[in-house]
């Protein structure tokens, strides 16, 4: 699972916009730059609100998985349940729970970047020129950054979350295969989501690291 970090694409967009800004323009160009700004500051506001609502949405798949993990973790106990069944149940409420997490990271990094995008879009009126009590865009992007870098580490979690759950699966197949109630193709399929979910993990473990070296 390949991410691309909104930061290569937010942060570009703010230096260019800063960078205009900050720039000699004629009164028209400074009329349809505001307009811009209007744009970049609407579509980034729309984002914040789909990853406030995604927030709420997997808060409630938390809940449901737990409650589901609660119910089959009392049959467990009593041998009822059989155990690739409860893994996948458990597995979803643990990757559940981590999709949680990383919903409120992606919340804090959008407000970190509608942040932005409303101080480079702003003009400072002459008392916040003087007092310096103007929020720093600097500020806003090391906020950014810091949503940015523990959603990495988060992505290395899931990973993790999902690499125990399917060595589970793979050796519960191939001990099912010994006994003949598991399908050789059963087996295939479990040994390749274990190595791509290796791979996925060795990525994510690389990309934290070179965000933590930033």
């Amino acid at each position: 699972m390949v991410r691309l970090s909104r930061r290569h694409v937010v942060i570009p967009l703010l230096c260019a916009l800063a960078w205009v800004l900050l720039s000699p323009l004629p009164a028209a160009a400074q009329g349809d730059l505001t307009g811009l700004c209007a744009l970049f500051l609407q579509q980034q506001q729309t984002e914040l609100e789909d990853f406030e609502l995604a927030v709420e949405a997997d808060e409630t798949r938390l809940q449901v998985a737990e409650e589901l993990f609660g119910l089959l973790d009392d049959l467990w106990r009593n041998d009822i349940a059989e155990r690739l069944f409860y893994l996948g149940v458990k597995h979803r409420r643990d990757a559940a729970d981590v999709n949680l997490q990383r919903s409120r990271r992606l919340l804090e990094r959008q407000q970190a970047a509608v942040e932005q995008y409303r101080l480079a879009c702003s003009v400072p009126t002459a008392q916040e020129g003087t007092s310096g009590d103007r929020p720093s865009i600097d500020e806003a992007n090391r906020r950014y950054l810091e949503a940015d870098c523990e959603l990495r580490a988060l992505d290395v979690t899931a990973f993790e979350v999902d690499l125990e759950y399917y060595q589970e699966v793979l050796e519960g197949a191939r001990d099912l295969r010994q006994h003949d109630v598991a399908s050789r193709q059963q087996v295939l399929f479990a040994e390749q989501d274990l190595q791509l979910t290796t791979q996925q993990l060795e990525q994510a473990m690389q990309r934290w690291a070179r965000c933590r070296q930033s």
